[in-house]
């Protein structure tokens, strides 16, 4: 869709840490901050539609189980569309405990960012888009040299 890529996330994350001190020791508490858009209200009587707003805070999973589980999933996936399909600012570390991706799309907000240690993640299809130069991407054709890779649309040869 034309024009959505300027759009802002719905809901903003930041992280928080909840100190607690019992005696001379600190103990820590990571969490998060959400807020943003949670969905929309509709008026009964003239069908007009409100945003919601809303925010949290919760315990920050800081294993990123939900995370992991999800992307072990879609990583097993083998229909076109399926897959794993993200859009990052920055490459996230949990794809690197994966063994096996049939299907890899990654959207980088920024400069695409592949780290060497994905290469031991074995992968049938990449796909990437981002900010990268030919030596880059001559790089990444080095790093997987048995996938199909995409850059920015185009074939990467």
């Amino acid at each position: 869709m034309v024009g959505t890529d300027c759009l802002p996330d719905e809901i903003v994350k930041v992280d928080l840490k909840f100190q607690e001190e019992h005696g001379d020791k600190i103990v820590e508490t990571p969490l998060e901050l959400w807020a943003g858009f949670v969905g929309l209200e509709q008026n009964k009587d003239n069908f007009a539609l409100k945003p919601r707003i809303g925010w949290m805070i919760r315990k920050k999973n800081v294993r990123n189980d939900g995370v992991k589980n999800k992307l072990k999933t879609d990583a097993r996936q083998k229909g076109r569309e399926d897959g794993i399909s993200i859009r990052v600012k920055e490459f996230p570390s949990v794809l690197l405990e994966l063994t096996r991706v049939n299907k890899l799309k990654m959207e980088f907000t920024d400069e695409i960012d592949i780290p060497d240690e994905l290469a031991k993640v074995k992968i049938g299809e990449l796909e990437l888009s981002g900010r990268i130069d030919e030596e880059g991407i001559d790089r990444i054709r080095n790093l997987f040299p048995d996938t199909e890779i995409r850059v920015n649309g185009r074939q990467a040869q």
